[in-house]
């Protein structure tokens, strides 16, 4: 006889499924930006927004370290909630 998965033992793997199906759209969706449009800023600034947006954070940074250590932000993303 065979053991059923119960409802707590397929959670968390549903979680890890949903988390790799955002990913994979994130990436898709930042990977058409790039497609469709050949600006540097505008590629940067769809990432940026997109990122922000998945990970539901007030903010979101590209940064740029170079081999030295020493780096700065390319762009940079805040949400301000008003209410």
């Amino acid at each position: 006889q065979r053991n059923q998965p119960t409802a707590p033992d397929i959670q968390p793997e549903t979680r890890k499924l949903e988390a790799q199906l955002t990913r994979a759209q994130l990436l898709a969706t930042i990977t058409q930006h790039i497609r469709d449009s050949l600006n540097f800023d505008e590629i940067l600034s769809t990432a940026v927004t997109e990122v922000r947006q998945v990970l539901q954070a007030d903010r979101a940074l590209i940064f740029h370290l170079t081999s030295k250590g020493l780096g700065s932000s390319l762009k940079n993303l805040w949400y301000q909630n008003t209410q």
